[in-house]
């Protein structure tokens, strides 16, 4: 499988890893805001821990083992030979909207593209690591959206209870990590020139150090682009998000009121039940007292921590649950590269 990369950044540089980790082959890699050298050492240097490969540069190449990966700087995907490099997946970690116009409006020769800008349209499909393509109707589809890392965690318990329970009303609390386009000191909120900024907010370019930042939140407009989530759900669903000054592992706190009155015994065994049949790494039911480091690194779309599942009435639940926004993320676009790649081949 030849597999061309787009955007090199936090969630690209761990894709780098994850896929050669796979021993899937990647033909280029196009990151605008790096050099070569500069992307080595951080693949070496930052999170180490995530694999055991050793990177170099060399004559614009990235190179490692057996691997000698061309590396581009170009500003417009226009540049790029996709000829050449016969790519069968495109993955964009750019969040470029001008990236994905241009892969609408012209004619490149791929099987499919994945990527993780929030521009949900008609001829994007969204994907889950938690949902059976073979249960979709995809056949139409080039492009697919591998989402946000929220909507990602929260999927999974949606997908786990609504099945057996009726929901009357959700109300959300995400306790997100800083991200790499916050400032340490406070600044300009306009995002980087590469990503959309329709949406951007001032209190965002306030220091991220020390401080909880107010913002509303993506994941109900980017859960209702999930094809399996029952649209009746979003009736009664409010969410807002914290930035917090920590590095990678988020929270949420999730009360749900059910219909009908429940238990948490009835809760307990629907999330432990969902665990045990999942084919892949997708939910995890932890009863450890554990903090937000402890899942750093995991491979977990979501993990439930039962210490806090509190009953509030006879039919409200308040669940809380973590997740790592980098790391698991990847995981779950190389979870949805896989399921793509399986479902090309029937």
């Amino acid at each position: 499988m030849k597999i061309g990369l787009i955007g090199a950044g936090r969630i690209g540089r761990t894709l780098i890893k994850l896929i050669l980790k796979k021993n899937y082959e990647i033909v280029f890699i196009n990151e605008i805001n790096q050099s070569v050298d500069n992307c080595a050492y951080l693949l070496n240097y930052d999170n180490p821990e995530q694999s055991s490969l050793k990177f170099n540069a060399k004559n614009k190449h990235l190179v490692t083992n057996k691997n000698r990966i061309p590396f581009f700087s170009y500003s417009s995907l226009k540049n790029i030979n996709f000829k050449k490099y016969k790519v069968d997946f495109l993955i964009d970690t750019s969040g470029s909207i001008a990236n994905l116009n241009f892969i609408r409006k012209n004619k490149i020769n791929f099987k499919y593209l994945i990527s993780n800008n929030g521009d949900f349209k008609k001829d994007i499909f969204s994907i889950m690591p938690s949902v059976t393509l073979h249960d979709c109707n995809i056949k139409n589809y080039k492009i697919f959206s591998g989402n946000i890392c929220d909507v990602v965690a929260l999927h999974p318990i949606i997908d786990s209870i609504y099945k057996k329970n009726e929901i009357e009303s959700l109300s959300l609390t995400i306790l997100h990590p800083w991200l790499i386009n916050q400032n340490l000191l406070s600044g300009s909120s306009v995002k980087s020139v590469q990503h959309d900024t329709r949406n951007f907010d001032y209190a965002l370019g306030r220091s991220a150090i020390n401080n909880l930042i107010p913002k509303n939140s993506s994941v109900i407009s980017g859960l209702k682009m999930v094809n399996s989530v029952n649209k009746n759900l979003f009736k009664n669903f409010n969410a807002m998000t914290f930035r917090v000054s920590t590095p990678v592992v988020g929270a949420g706190i999730l009360n749900i009121e059910f219909k009908k009155e429940t238990s948490i015994r009835i809760i307990k065994d629907t999330l432990l039940k969902y665990e045990k049949k999942q084919q892949n790494k997708i939910m995890k039911n932890s009863f450890e007292p554990l903090i937000s480091e402890d899942f750093k690194n995991s491979e977990y779309s979501v993990i439930i921590d039962h210490n806090f599942l509190e009953q509030i009435s006879k039919n409200i639940i308040r669940l809380h649950y973590w997740y790592d926004n980098e790391f698991g993320y990847s995981i779950s676009l190389v979870k949805n590269l896989k399921n793509l790649k399986n479902y090309s081949m029937k």
